[in-house]
């Protein structure tokens, strides 16, 4: 269990500890996909969200008015069918977005829509949040940013300075 005379201090503390690229590569490679899985359960609960939306649409544009003022406070709100016409669009838009995404970082195509979904996402309560979140700090990383086609991998020490 202890340090020898010929091992290296640090490695020899720290073995267990330090991981190695394959180790890094295979986490990474966990958080995509856990990160494309959560994007398809997201987009699904989406739909869910949009196809209520979509019944309670078409139901307040078939009624007639008697049948609107029967219904009280929830007439008023049926025919105003602009509201929930602008929420079943809302909800639809967030869903192909959402499936868009996931099916993008899969791919590992289309950084910079990817980003832009994330920070879209972020509004929708919790789940939306720790989804945009998450998408923002994993593709952040300089493994990942290498792997999309067409972006140049971010240089991490300045130029120096012209002499």
């Amino acid at each position: 269990m202890g340090c020898g005379a010929d091992e290296d201090e640090f490695k020899c503390c720290f073995k267990d500890k330090m991981k190695t690229t394959q180790q890094t590569e295979n986490d990474l490679s966990s958080s995509l996909v856990y990160l494309v899985s959560f994007y398809y359960v997201f987009g699904g609960l989406l739909a869910l969200l949009a196809i209520c939306f979509t019944g309670t649409t078409v139901s307040g544009i078939f009624m007639s008015p008697a049948e609107l003022a029967s219904y009280g406070w929830m007439g008023f709100a049926y025919s105003h069918n602009y509201v929930w016409l602008s929420l079943l669009l809302g909800a639809w838009a967030y869903t192909i977005a959402s499936f868009s995404a996931g099916y993008w970082i899969w791919k590992r195509k289309h950084y910079k829509r990817c980003i832009v979904i994330a920070v879209a996402l972020c509004p929708l309560g919790p789940f939306g949040m720790a989804i945009g979140v998450w998408t923002i700090v994993v593709i952040s990383r300089s493994s990942v940013r290498e792997q999309y086609s067409g972006i140049p991998p971010r240089i991490t020490t300045p130029p120096s300075p012209p002499r």
